[in-house]
C-alpha cells in the first residue's frame, strides 16, 4: 500500500494565542469564537479539558468548570497567513502536500523519497523539526490512510509515530476517543453528549451502530464519520486532483460559511412591523435550506442599509439553537423595537450561522404542529371583528330532513382532534343550507342513482322528495331530489 503522512500542529489558532501570551501557557486557555461571555470556544488546551472545559461550550459555562480561564479571539486572517508559511515550509519535504480544512491538518505524500531518507522515521524526523523551528508542537503519524492518520494523530502526544501496517493502523484509530474528533469534524456539543450517555465512547463503538437512522438522529457530520470508520471504500477526504509543484496552498481553511437573504426597499422605511414582516419572509427561506441540511439558527445577523448612512449590523444568538421562526423573530422584534435607527432602512439583509440540528428540531418541519392556545386567540380576534356568530360549529341532532339533522353553535373551547385513521378513501357530501332550484331535463336515467325517498311532515306540512345521485356532463356528483309537492328539481349538496 502506498505510505502517506499526516502532519497535526494540533489546535493552531491555541498555539499562535500562546506565542502571543506565553504567561498562558500552564493555565485554561482557549480561543473564543466572538469577545462576549456567550461565546463558544473554538479551541481549548490541554489544561482547560483536564477541568472538564471542551469545544463547543459557551465561555460563561466554561467559567465555572475552569476559574481561571484565559480566552482570546484570533483573527482567521492571521491563521490562514500561518497555514500557508508552513505548507510551504513542508512541500521542501515532499512533492505532494495536502492541506485539511482544519487549521493546521496537513497530508503529505511519502512515496519516492526513499533514496533521499533512509526510513520512514527518518524522513519524520525532518519533517518534526521543521515545524519546530517554527516553534509549533507538532505530531507526525506515518500512516496508509488518510481518515485513520489523522484521527491517530488527534490523541497522540506531539512527536513521531510510524504504523507499520494498515491493520495496526485501523486498531490504533478505533481506540480513539470521540470527544476528541466532535469539534474538529463539526459534531455538536449537543450529539457529543449523547453519545455518552449511550455509552458510544470511541470510533470502534460508532462503528458497530447501523447506519440507517445515524443521519435522522443525529445529522450530516456524524453520518459522515460512521461512513469513514465502517466503510473502507467511503473516503471523502480524497483529492480531486494530484498536487504537484504548486506555489500556494490549494485549500485554505475558512469559517463556517453563513447563508445570507436580502431585500432592497423601493422607499427609506422606519416602521417595525413592516421590517418584521420583510425579515419573516427572508428567515424562512434560510430555515428551510437549513432543515434540509440538518442543522439549526445558532446565530443570526441583521444587516440594516440605512439611507445615505453606514450599514447597521444587529447579532442575536438564542438561547439553543433553533428552527422555530416564531423564537428568532421574537428576539428580532425587541432588537427592532430597542433600536434608534439614524434614518430610514433601505436594505434588509438576514444572514444565519448553523450548526448540526437536535433531532426535536428537525421534526419542525417534518410534522406540524398545532397550538391551541393560539388558536384560541386567533378565534377570538376573529369575534372581536366579526362578531360572535362568525365562528360557530355544526353539530348533529334528530331532524326529519337532511338540514334539520344539524345546527350552528358557537365554538367553545378547542381541543386536540382525534381522527379514525382509514386505509379507503371515502366520499364526503357537502350540503347546502337552503336547496337551489336546478333544471335537469336533460338528464338520462344511466346517469341517475336513486330514488332514496324522504315522506312526511303531515303535522306540519307535507313533505315528499325523492333524492338522487346524478353525474353531470363536468363529471361532478350532485346531490339532487325531485319535490312532488312543488313539481320541481332542486341540488341539494355535491359530492366529493
Amino acid at each position: 500500500m502506498v505510505r502517506l503522512a499526516c502532519i497535526d500542529v494540533p489546535e493552531l489558532p491555541l498555539q499562535l494565542l500562546l506565542l502571543r501570551h506565553p504567561e498562558w501557557r500552564y493555565q485554561p486557555a482557549c480561543v473564543v469564537e466572538q469577545d462576549r461571555p456567550q461565546a463558544q470556544l473554538l479551541w481549548v488546551n490541554e489544561v482547560a479539558r483536564q477541568a472538564g472545559v471542551l469545544p463547543g461550550m459557551r465561555f460563561s459555562a466554561a467559567l465555572g468548570l475552569a476559574a481561571g480561564l484565559k480566552a482570546e479571539v484570533v483573527d482567521h486572517i492571521n491563521i490562514l497567513q500561518m497555514v500557508t508559511q508552513l505548507g510551504t515550509c513542508l512541500y521542501r519535504h515532499s512533492p505532494e502536500v495536502e492541506i485539511a480544512k482544519e487549521p493546521g491538518v496537513f497530508w503529505l505524500g511519502v512515496r519516492g523519497l526513499g533514496k533521499i531518507y533512509p526510513t520512514p522515521a527518518a524522513w519524520a524526523k525532518a519533517v518534526h523539526n521543521e515545524v519546530a523551528a517554527k516553534l509549533f508542537v507538532s505530531k507526525v503519524v506515518v500512516g496508509f490512510s488518510r481518515f485513520f492518520t489523522y484521527a491517530i494523530a488527534c490523541v497522540s502526544p506531539p512527536g513521531i509515530r510510524i504504523l507499520r501496517t494498515a491493520e495496526s493502523e485501523k486498531n490504533a484509530a478505533f481506540a480513539v476517543p470521540l470527544n476528541r474528533l466532535a469539534a474538529s469534524l463539526g459534531i455538536s456539543a449537543t450529539v457529543r453528549d449523547t453519545l455518552h450517555l449511550l455509552g458510544i465512547n470511541t470510533l470502534w463503538d460508532l462503528s458497530k451502530l447501523p447506519g440507517g437512522e445515524i443521519l435522522e438522529r443525529f445529522g450530516c457530520a456524524l453520518h459522515t464519520l460512521h461512513r469513514l470508520v465502517s466503510d473502507s471504500e467511503y473516503d471523502p477526504t480524497k483529492p480531486q486532483t494530484q498536487i504537484s509543484g504548486w506555489t500556494e496552498p490549494p485549500h485554505t481553511w475558512h469559517p463556517e460559511e453563513p447563508l445570507v437573504q436580502t431585500v432592497i426597499l423601493d422607499s427609506p422605511d422606519e416602521n417595525t412591523e413592516r421590517l418584521l414582516f420583510l425579515v419573516k419572509r427572508l428567515l424562512d427561506s434560510l430555515l428551510l435550506t437549513l432543515a434540509s441540511k440538518h442543522q439549526a439558527v445558532s446565530c443570526i445577523s441583521l444587516h440594516l442599509g440605512l439611507d445615505r448612512k453606514k450599514e447597521r449590523v444587529e447579532r442575536l444568538t438564542p438561547a439553543l439553537p433553533t428552527l422555530d421562526s416564531s423564537v428568532l423573530l421574537a428576539l428580532v422584534r425587541l432588537r427592532l423595537e430597542g433600536a434608534q435607527l439614524e434614518a430610514g432602512v433601505v436594505e434588509v439583509g438576514v444572514e444565519v450561522v448553523g450548526v448540526d440540528a437536535p433531532t426535536e428540531q428537525l421534526h419542525l418541519y417534518q410534522h406540524s404542529q398545532r397550538d391551541l392556545g393560539a388558536a384560541a386567540i386567533a378565534l377570538a380576534r376573529i369575534r372581536a371583528w366579526l362578531g360572535e356568530k362568525a365562528v360557530i360549529c355544526h353539530q348533529l341532532r334528530d331532524g326529519h330532513l337532511p338540514e334539520a339533522n344539524f345546527t350552528e353553535t358557537p365554538v367553545g373551547q378547542l381541543r386536540e382532534s382525534t381522527p379514525n385513521p382509514r386505509r379507503d378513501r371515502i366520499l364526503i357530501r357537502r350540503i347546502y343550507k337552503k336547496p337551489k332550484p336546478a333544471r335537469l331535463d336533460k338528464i338520462t336515467e344511466d346517469a341517475l342513482s336513486g330514488p332514496f325517498v324522504v315522506a312526511g311532515g303531515w303535522w306540519k306540512k307535507a313533505v315528499h322528495r325523492e333524492y338522487y345521485f346524478v353525474e353531470t356532463n363536468q363529471g361532478t356528483i350532485d346531490w339532487v331530489y325531485f319535490d312532488k309537492e312543488r313539481n320541481q328539481w332542486f341540488v341539494h349538496g355535491t359530492v366529493e
